[in-house]
């Protein structure tokens, strides 16, 4: 399970404020970390409240399993060598189909004059196009039932076979493909109030923290969101920019004799949320191959 990718969207805030402030990325951090504070001018940042700010919804893709085609290399009884399958019983339906070479000639004598594609032979008890369902033994071998149910069944029904079959024999899925990975997402906005704190310009009393405007140096680092390629940075970590408060500038006391000029400020940001669980393999079967014999009357009553 895996939530909002929260470096991702840490990283896009850090590299739209360090583009537009222009200050050294080392210069612009997060008030969290346990470090030094740069020298100089700098821009601490804060994640202060995150919240929902609309309603959640769910999300269920499902994706198809693809099967094969996977080569069947030898037949032992009514078992199959399919080196390294990676199916689960009951995984299916499954084809089985194989393809060979004919030898003739013009003449029609069979003498090796020329070789054509051809249909080779499935391994007997087998048939072309017929939907089946494995019954796994091991990593490399598995046998094939008629139905789902024979399959999956304490004491599976599987296929007599009588001969390994000619040409190259595969195995694959059906075009109608019942096994799925089903993706569940919980998704919906949040809103995330970020503060700023700028620390420059001179101050009184002490030797220089730097001579640029902490007020500038936000103004410019926020304002430059609507940039094209900013925008599209932060668009593609899930953030939008809702509003900006107004930037004050604030002298901090230091000491008794010194000030220093900093500036603050607070943007709302809207950032998508995404939960995503996925699930392990879900067996979903045609209902025709779940009607057990002999056919059963089904009488629906109802609008």
């Amino acid at each position: 399970m895996s939530a909002l990718a929260w470096a991702s969207v840490e990283d896009a805030i850090q590299a739209w404020i360090t583009a537009g402030s222009g200050l050294a990325s080392d210069h612009v951090v997060w008030a969290q970390q346990t470090a030094p504070r740069p020298v100089g001018e700098f821009i601490s940042l804060r994640m202060t409240v995150f919240n929902r700010s609309g309603r959640d919804w769910r999300a269920r893709e499902d994706n198809p399993v693809p099967i094969g085609p996977l080569a069947v290399t030898a037949q032992a009884g009514n078992s199959l060598t399919v080196t390294a399958h990676g199916l689960v019983t009951g995984q299916g339906p499954l084809t089985v189909a194989s393809t060979g070479t004919a030898t003739g000639s013009y003449d029609g004598s069979y003498d090796g004059s020329f070789d054509s594609a051809g249909a080779g032979a499935v391994p007997g008890g087998l048939t072309p196009g017929v939907s089946y369902w494995p019954v796994v033994i091991n990593a490399n071998t598995l046998q094939l039932a008629a139905t789902f149910q024979l399959a999956v069944a304490a004491s599976p029904t599987v296929i007599a076979l009588s001969s390994a079959g000619t040409g190259t024999v595969t195995i694959s899925g059906t075009t109608f493909v019942p096994g799925a990975e089903v993706t569940s997402k919980l998704r919906g906005p949040r809103q995330a109030i970020l503060t700023l704190q700028c620390f420059a310009g001179a101050p009184t009393g002490g030797g220089a923290t730097g001579v640029t405007s902490p007020f500038a140096i936000l103004n410019d680092a926020i304002s430059s969101y609507a940039l094209e390629t900013r925008e599209a940075a932060l668009s593609a970590a899930g953030i939008g920019i809702g509003w900006v408060e107004s930037i004050q500038s604030i002298d901090g006391v230091v000491n008794t004799v010194r000030f220093e000029p900093r500036a603050i400020a607070t943007v709302h940001l809207h950032l998508a949320s995404e939960i995503v669980e996925t699930s392990t393999y879900i067996q979903i079967v045609n209902a025709t191959d779940q009607i057990p014999a002999p056919p059963t009357s089904l009488t629906v009553i109802g609008p």
